[in-house]
């Protein structure tokens, strides 16, 4: 029998059971750490990317009535020839009038030859003199904001929705003094975010 010596003090036993070299070392287990998917975030921006564009475009003829307004009241001549397409103004306002109705302004994207055509047939009224009155940069502003031209512009009233298409809008704007009175404006599309006043319906026309 092993002396007490060879044994230690309690003959190899371990208090709590068993031997020593018996037991499993124990191993101190450290969680890793987690980290968070990025792939949430990503489809997020995605989603609010697709949804900021879509606002845009859908808000697009409202930023273009402020820019032509922005324009006529500033007597922009440049801006304004980039914002309106006069020749297609010139050929619905000749036509208001003339008491015949006015022609629907044609997608120059969808039917170029159709709309150089009606270009060209509008063309000879550039010379008229009514009709110009209707589109110097003064009187643009008060049909803009639902005035007659030659009456003063002492608000912007908000343009209410009649119709909107991928291609074409028409907003409605009220005279200020005279609720009864409404003029229409049609903006048609040009690019993804480009609109241009292709109409002016004059209240009481």
């Amino acid at each position: 029998m092993a002396a007490d010596d060879e044994l230690g003090p309690l003959g190899g036993i371990k208090i709590g059971g068993g031997r020593a070299s018996d037991r499993p070392p124990i191993v101190a287990e450290y969680s890793r750490p987690r980290h968070r998917r990025s792939g949430g975030w990503f489809s997020k921006l995605v989603l609010a990317a697709i949804l900021i564009a879509a606002g845009g475009f859908f808000l697009a003829p409202w930023f273009a009535l402020q820019a032509v307004r922005s324009a006529a009241e500033s007597r922009d001549s440049q801006a304004l020839d980039d914002l309106v397409d006069y020749n297609a103004v010139r050929a619905g306002l000749s036509a208001q009038m003339s008491g015949a109705p006015a022609p629907a302004p044609i997608d120059p994207w969808q039917h170029p030859l159709q709309a150089m055509r009606q270009a060209l047939q509008a063309s000879p009224m550039v010379s008229a003199p009514r009709v110009e009155s209707y589109l110097t940069p003064d009187a643009l502003n008060a049909e803009l904001n639902g005035r007659a031209p030659g009456q003063p512009v002492s608000a912007h009233p908000w343009p209410n929705l009649r119709y909107w298409g991928f291609d074409r809008c028409r907003l409605a704007v009220v005279d200020p003094a005279d609720p009864r009175r409404e003029t229409l404006l049609t903006f048609q599309r040009r690019g993804w975010y480009t609109w241009k006043l292709s109409q002016i319906r004059l209240a009481g026309s």
